[in-house]
Protein backbone atom coordinates (compact mmCIF):
# COMPACT_ATOMS: atom_id res chain seq x y z
CA UNK A 1 0.00 0.00 0.00
CA UNK A 2 1.23 3.32 -0.89
CA UNK A 3 -0.31 5.34 1.89
CA UNK A 4 -2.76 5.40 4.60
CA UNK A 5 -5.30 7.94 6.27
CA UNK A 6 -2.55 7.61 9.06
CA UNK A 7 0.27 8.77 6.52
CA UNK A 8 -1.46 11.74 5.75
CA UNK A 9 -2.71 12.66 9.09
CA UNK A 10 1.00 13.02 10.29
CA UNK A 11 2.13 14.86 7.18
CA UNK A 12 -0.50 17.44 7.94
CA UNK A 13 -0.10 17.62 12.04
CA UNK A 14 3.93 17.84 10.34
CA UNK A 15 2.18 21.23 8.89
CA UNK A 16 1.19 22.17 11.94
CA UNK A 17 -2.38 21.85 10.66
CA UNK A 18 -5.01 20.47 12.36
CA UNK A 19 -7.43 18.07 11.32
CA UNK A 20 -10.09 15.57 11.94
CA UNK A 21 -10.98 12.43 10.69
CA UNK A 22 -14.20 11.64 9.27
CA UNK A 23 -15.79 8.24 10.62
CA UNK A 24 -16.60 5.99 8.27
CA UNK A 25 -14.36 6.72 5.31
CA UNK A 26 -10.57 7.03 4.57
CA UNK A 27 -11.19 10.58 5.02
CA UNK A 28 -9.53 13.96 6.89
CA UNK A 29 -11.26 17.26 7.27
CA UNK A 30 -8.76 20.66 7.44
CA UNK A 31 -9.20 23.94 6.25
CA UNK A 32 -7.89 27.49 5.88
CA UNK A 33 -8.60 31.05 5.99
CA UNK A 34 -8.71 32.57 2.67
CA UNK A 35 -8.19 35.92 1.22
CA UNK A 36 -10.02 36.02 -1.35
CA UNK A 37 -12.24 33.22 -1.60
CA UNK A 38 -15.73 33.70 0.60
CA UNK A 39 -18.34 31.11 0.98
CA UNK A 40 -22.14 30.90 0.89
CA UNK A 41 -21.99 31.23 4.83
CA UNK A 42 -19.88 34.65 4.43
CA UNK A 43 -16.76 32.94 6.17
CA UNK A 44 -13.11 33.78 4.45
CA UNK A 45 -12.34 30.29 4.82
CA UNK A 46 -11.87 26.74 2.80
CA UNK A 47 -13.13 23.33 3.86
CA UNK A 48 -10.77 20.62 2.66
CA UNK A 49 -10.83 17.12 2.20
CA UNK A 50 -7.51 14.97 2.37
CA UNK A 51 -9.09 11.06 0.78
CA UNK A 52 -7.01 7.62 0.19
CA UNK A 53 -8.45 5.64 -2.39
CA UNK A 54 -7.90 2.73 -4.34
CA UNK A 55 -6.46 0.58 -1.25
CA UNK A 56 -3.82 3.76 -0.61
CA UNK A 57 -2.56 3.86 -4.55
CA UNK A 58 -3.67 7.23 -5.00
CA UNK A 59 -5.49 9.96 -2.77
CA UNK A 60 -7.02 13.31 -3.82
CA UNK A 61 -7.42 16.27 -1.67
CA UNK A 62 -10.96 18.60 -2.72
CA UNK A 63 -12.52 21.65 -1.59
CA UNK A 64 -16.27 19.92 -1.43
CA UNK A 65 -19.35 22.79 -1.69
CA UNK A 66 -17.23 25.64 -2.91
CA UNK A 67 -20.15 26.93 -4.78
CA UNK A 68 -23.52 25.48 -5.99
CA UNK A 69 -24.70 25.63 -9.44
CA UNK A 70 -28.43 26.53 -10.51
CA UNK A 71 -30.20 26.39 -13.54
CA UNK A 72 -31.14 30.16 -14.82
CA UNK A 73 -29.46 32.80 -17.51
CA UNK A 74 -25.91 33.04 -16.14
CA UNK A 75 -25.55 29.28 -15.26
CA UNK A 76 -23.49 28.42 -18.47
CA UNK A 77 -21.24 31.30 -17.63
CA UNK A 78 -20.91 29.47 -14.57
CA UNK A 79 -19.73 26.28 -15.68
CA UNK A 80 -17.80 27.52 -18.54
CA UNK A 81 -15.51 29.85 -15.90
CA UNK A 82 -15.35 26.18 -14.18
CA UNK A 83 -14.06 24.76 -17.37
CA UNK A 84 -11.53 27.52 -17.99
CA UNK A 85 -10.12 27.28 -14.71
CA UNK A 86 -9.56 23.51 -14.69
CA UNK A 87 -7.97 24.02 -17.84
CA UNK A 88 -5.64 26.63 -16.61
CA UNK A 89 -4.67 25.21 -13.21
CA UNK A 90 -3.06 21.93 -14.76
CA UNK A 91 -3.77 19.55 -11.95
CA UNK A 92 -7.01 20.69 -10.66
CA UNK A 93 -10.75 19.70 -11.30
CA UNK A 94 -13.82 21.73 -11.21
CA UNK A 95 -16.51 19.01 -10.72
CA UNK A 96 -20.53 19.31 -11.06
CA UNK A 97 -22.53 16.80 -8.85
CA UNK A 98 -25.57 16.94 -11.20
CA UNK A 99 -27.54 15.34 -8.09
CA UNK A 100 -27.87 18.59 -6.18
CA UNK A 101 -25.63 21.26 -8.64
CA UNK A 102 -22.62 21.26 -5.55
CA UNK A 103 -19.44 22.03 -7.46
CA UNK A 104 -16.07 21.08 -5.88
CA UNK A 105 -12.52 21.52 -6.98
CA UNK A 106 -9.88 18.26 -6.21
CA UNK A 107 -6.73 17.22 -7.31
CA UNK A 108 -5.70 13.24 -6.92
CA UNK A 109 -2.27 12.12 -7.03
CA UNK A 110 -1.56 8.95 -8.22
CA UNK A 111 0.87 6.60 -6.64
CA UNK A 112 0.68 3.31 -7.25
CA UNK A 113 3.45 1.69 -5.16
CA UNK A 114 5.44 4.39 -4.43
CA UNK A 115 5.09 6.57 -1.08
CA UNK A 116 3.51 9.87 -0.36
CA UNK A 117 6.42 11.86 0.26
CA UNK A 118 5.62 15.12 2.35
CA UNK A 119 6.78 17.09 -1.09
CA UNK A 120 3.80 15.45 -3.12
CA UNK A 121 1.72 15.91 -0.12
CA UNK A 122 2.21 20.10 0.05
CA UNK A 123 2.30 20.34 -3.36
CA UNK A 124 -1.48 18.95 -3.59
CA UNK A 125 -2.59 21.06 -0.78
CA UNK A 126 -0.77 23.95 -2.18
CA UNK A 127 -2.49 23.76 -5.53
CA UNK A 128 -6.10 22.93 -4.51
CA UNK A 129 -5.55 26.06 -2.10
CA UNK A 130 -4.22 28.40 -5.01
CA UNK A 131 -6.78 27.43 -7.08
CA UNK A 132 -9.71 28.67 -4.99
CA UNK A 133 -8.08 31.35 -4.37
CA UNK A 134 -7.38 32.50 -8.15
CA UNK A 135 -10.52 31.71 -9.94
CA UNK A 136 -12.82 32.80 -7.09
CA UNK A 137 -13.84 36.03 -8.46
CA UNK A 138 -13.89 34.66 -11.90
CA UNK A 139 -16.69 32.28 -11.01
CA UNK A 140 -18.59 34.35 -8.73
CA UNK A 141 -18.33 37.01 -11.43
CA UNK A 142 -20.01 34.16 -14.50
CA UNK A 143 -22.26 33.41 -11.70
CA UNK A 144 -23.92 36.93 -10.87
CA UNK A 145 -23.37 38.86 -14.25
CA UNK A 146 -22.86 35.83 -16.93
CA UNK A 147 -19.55 37.12 -18.06
CA UNK A 148 -16.49 35.86 -17.68
CA UNK A 149 -13.32 37.43 -16.83
CA UNK A 150 -9.99 35.22 -16.73
CA UNK A 151 -7.60 36.48 -13.99
CA UNK A 152 -4.95 36.47 -16.72
CA UNK A 153 -7.06 38.18 -18.80
CA UNK A 154 -7.09 41.83 -18.38
CA UNK A 155 -9.46 44.55 -19.47
CA UNK A 156 -8.35 46.77 -22.17
CA UNK A 157 -7.91 50.03 -20.29
CA UNK A 158 -5.67 46.94 -18.16
CA UNK A 159 -3.70 45.50 -21.09
CA UNK A 160 -2.97 49.48 -22.02
CA UNK A 161 -2.27 50.75 -18.78
CA UNK A 162 0.45 47.39 -18.12
CA UNK A 163 2.05 47.77 -21.60
CA UNK A 164 2.92 51.55 -20.71
CA UNK A 165 4.05 50.57 -17.17
CA UNK A 166 6.68 47.99 -18.89
CA UNK A 167 8.23 51.00 -21.36
CA UNK A 168 11.49 52.21 -20.99
CA UNK A 169 11.69 55.95 -20.33
CA UNK A 170 12.16 56.69 -23.67
CA UNK A 171 9.04 55.05 -24.93
CA UNK A 172 7.01 56.11 -21.84
CA UNK A 173 8.12 59.68 -23.45
CA UNK A 174 7.20 58.73 -26.98
CA UNK A 175 3.84 57.82 -25.22
CA UNK A 176 3.31 60.94 -23.57
CA UNK A 177 3.95 63.22 -26.56
CA UNK A 178 1.81 61.31 -28.96
CA UNK A 179 -0.85 61.96 -26.48
CA UNK A 180 -0.21 65.44 -25.95
CA UNK A 181 -0.01 65.68 -30.03
CA UNK A 182 -3.21 63.85 -30.33
CA UNK A 183 -5.15 65.74 -27.34
CA UNK A 184 -3.74 69.42 -29.16
CA UNK A 185 -4.99 68.29 -32.74
CA UNK A 186 -8.56 67.29 -30.92
CA UNK A 187 -8.57 70.90 -29.43
CA UNK A 188 -7.41 72.78 -32.29
CA UNK A 189 -10.37 70.42 -34.68
CA UNK A 190 -12.62 71.69 -31.93
CA UNK A 191 -12.19 75.48 -31.32
CA UNK A 192 -12.11 76.12 -35.65
CA UNK A 193 -14.72 77.32 -37.66
CA UNK A 194 -17.10 74.73 -39.40
CA UNK A 195 -16.85 75.43 -43.18
CA UNK A 196 -19.56 73.75 -45.60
Amino acid sequence: MATTIKEISDLIEKQGWKSEEIEGHDCLRFGFATKTYVDADGDASVLLIAEVMDEGRSWRVFAPRLYKYEDGPNGLAMLKACLYATRRSKFASWHLDLADGEIQLSVRNILEETPLTETQFKRVVDHVFWAVEEFHEMIVHARDTGEINPPDKPSPLEALLRQIAALSPAGYDRVRQGLDAAITRAAEKASAPETL
